[in-house]
């Protein structure tokens, strides 16, 4: 194995482990980028030769790469399924179980794009994210040799070519609009080990005249190349999307380099020491983030001290080494052929490793239900949770003649429980997560779409005469500082791009009371919940209750009240100016949760929170019940 290719590998992999291990290294997940390229261009290289040679065959392809990724993969899924029940709270039990069976089928790139939705658990606590990069480079394989195989050599080139720019395109217009999707998805990620495969089959040429254009070329490029794959990770471009610029960058510098086959560099000694760990990149890489992950679960504020870093990292190296050593290197050299027993055992493997960690959590069992009690609160169904425009739906409404309409995002979603089981007027839900109740202004990365549920909000509201009292919540926060919002005259041809300022937001919450008022409609804005801004609050509650291994988890899981309003300021400063300007009155919790600067987080026995800031739905409830909330925020309204 070339040594310059075992360097980029290891640079590859220590650029990941950096950044997982949040050593500085702010983009260094392009380590990640850097092996799509590697492994197109040899994987490419590989098919190819052997088409040419006449030599290739499908069931001996797979069975090789069978053999090279299962053995050190399944041993860390079954370490890590070992762990998890110790680890995990109900909410990230459900979604290893899922990870597990989308890793050992490599579709996990899939299943942990379904679970990037608003509600979704952070990515930091999954153990099994980082196998979304494995699986996207067997989906590649999946179509790869028979590309090759039944396309005649002349078009190989202008294939490659032409599934390159359809699958970069792509990917450049939908990381703006849809991020995850572009992250985890095969056709935004394949031009990436496109980039290798053509390097396989156009350029690389050992007999290659040097005084060739693309020779001179590569030459000309490869120091620049070298430097912008050790400068690019520290200091990105544009690190706000990916893959983009930098991820470009990256792959074209990784191909230069391959193609460069430069002696005097492969022979030094920093590229050789590096070379050692690309050795072992693959077992590094597969053991490195289950233990950061379940780092990240048990520091519950995330504050993991720098030590314990450094620990985790060297930890990594170690079981790295132990893996290759002992499972990954041993069965690769292993002179073994695919027999009717070997695929049996392997497919009762798979279906073992899949099932476990179902089995684990069924047999430690989990009483109470925490699952349940931390479930995802919708109000009064999850039909509720509409992505574009409103329409009325029965399931929706406790009345034909609804009274009391609560409009917003998830934060008007977790106050419905606890309206509905207050007062006896009829009440009406119309919410759309992320989106708050802010008429001509929304979250770009909600788009059009939350423009025009705010729109047909406004427009269900004039065309429903039984309708009083209406709510506005949300966390507002997106629309006066953050993320970029998208602003619209009531034309979706005229749509700009600005930045969320406390300006903005407040013209457009002024604009919906405004509208509501000349409706000749009551109005009332509910500030949030004191909430937890660096730890989830129901898997504080979870994590003590059952046991599992935290640190740093605050007493009781409370909220200090301080520093929940200091981090929330210009949010109530927002809902301060509106009610000034509108005489809409602004409902707060804070004097019935909060004392001496602490804010409760459980009463009675009642889990309040289902996470770090929405409420459960039995906390809903009982804080709907001991305010009598429906009753009083139709007295306040104005």
């Amino acid at each position: 194995m070339r040594s310059d290719i075992q360097a980029l590998r290891g640079l590859a992999v220590l650029l990941v482990l950096a950044t997982h291990a949040k050593l500085g290294l702010p983009a260094g997940y392009l380590g990640v980028d850097v092996f799509f390229v590697i492994s197109g261009y040899l994987i490419t290289g590989m098919v190819n030769r052997s088409i040419e040679k006449g030599a290739f065959s499908f069931p001996g392809f797979y069975f090789r790469r069978a053999k090279r990724l299962l053995p050190a993969a399944y041993a860390t899924f079954l370490a890590t399924a070992l762990v998890a029940p110790f680890m995990l709270t109900s909410a990230e039990r459900s979604d290893f179980a899922d990870q597990m069976v989308g890793a050992v089928t490599f579709t996990a790139n899939i299943v942990l794009f379904r679970q990037t939705n608003y509600f979704a658990g952070s990515a930091d606590f999954k153990p099994l994210l980082h196998i979304w990069s494995l699986s996207i480079e067997e989906q590649y394989y999946l179509f790869l040799p028979a590309l090759l195989f039944f396309t005649p050599r002349r078009f190989r080139v202008p294939g490659a070519a032409a599934i390159l720019a359809i699958s970069l395109a792509l990917c450049l217009i939908t990381v703006q609009s849809a991020p995850a999707e572009a992250f985890f998805l095969v056709q935004y990620r394949v031009w990436e080990l496109a980039i290798g495969s053509i390097g396989a089959l156009a350029f690389d040429n050992p007999q290659e005249d040097p005084r060739s254009r693309s020779a001179v070329m590569v030459r000309l490029l490869f120091w620049p190349s070298v430097l912008a794959l050790l400068v690019v990770p520290a200091f990105p471009i544009d690190p706000l999307r990916h893959p983009g610029i930098d991820a470009l960058v990256v792959c074209l510098a990784t191909l230069v380099v391959i193609l460069r086959r430069h002696a005097g560099f492969s022979a030094s000694v920093p590229v050789r020491a590096v070379a050692r760990v690309g050795d072992f990149s693959y077992s590094l890489y597969l053991v490195h983030w289950p233990i950061f992950a379940f780092a990240n679960n048990a520091f519950l504020t995330g504050n993991i001290p720098m030590p314990v870093r450094i620990a985790g990292a060297l930890l990594a190296i170690a079981a790295g080494v132990a893996l290759y050593r002992f499972v990954e290197h041993p069965i690769r050299i292993a002179d073994f052929r695919p027999t009717r027993r070997l695929i049996s055992a392997t497919l009762a493997t798979s279906v073992f490793v899949a099932a476990l960690p179902t089995v684990l959590f069924a047999l430690q069992g989990n009483e109470p239900d925490y699952a349940y009690l931390r479930r995802i609160n919708y109000g009064l169904s999850k039909a509720c949770e509409t992505s574009g425009s409103f329409t009325v739906r029965s399931e929706c409404r406790t009345s034909d003649r609804p009274t009391l309409l609560v409009w917003g995002d998830s934060f008007a979603e977790h106050l419905i429980e606890g309206i509905k089981a207050s007062t006896k007027a009829g009440l009406e839900q119309a919410t759309s997560s992320g989106c708050g109740p802010f008429l001509g202004v929304a979250p770009a990365s909600l788009g059009p779409s939350c423009l025009a549920f705010n729109e047909s909000v406004i427009a269900h509201i004039a065309a429903t005469p039984s309708i009083e009292v209406v709510v506005l919540a949300s966390p507002f926060g997106s629309y006066v500082t953050g993320a970029p919002v998208i602003e619209s005259d009531g034309q979706d041809h005229d749509l700009k791009t600005l930045a969320a300022t406390p300006q903005v937001g407040f013209d457009a919450l002024k604009q919906t009371v405004d509208r509501l008022h000349a409706l000749h409609k009551r109005v009332v804005l509910v500030k949030p919940p004191p909430s937890a801004n660096s730890f989830s609050i129901g898997g504080c509650q979870e994590r003590r209750a059952t046991g599992k291994i935290t640190f740093d988890a605050p007493e009781r899981c409370e909220v200090d009240h301080s520093q929940s309003e200091t981090v929330h300021a210009a949010v109530f400063e927002l809902l301060r100016k509106v009610s000034a300007a509108t005489g809409a009155p602004v409902f707060s919790f804070d004097s019935f949760l909060c004392a001496d600067d602490r804010c409760a987080t459980e009463r009675d026995g009642v889990l309040l929170y289902r996470d770090e800031a929405h409420l459960s739905v039995a906390g809903s409830r009982w804080l709907g019940q001991q305010l009598h909330l429906g009753d009083r925020l139709m007295e306040m309204a104005r």
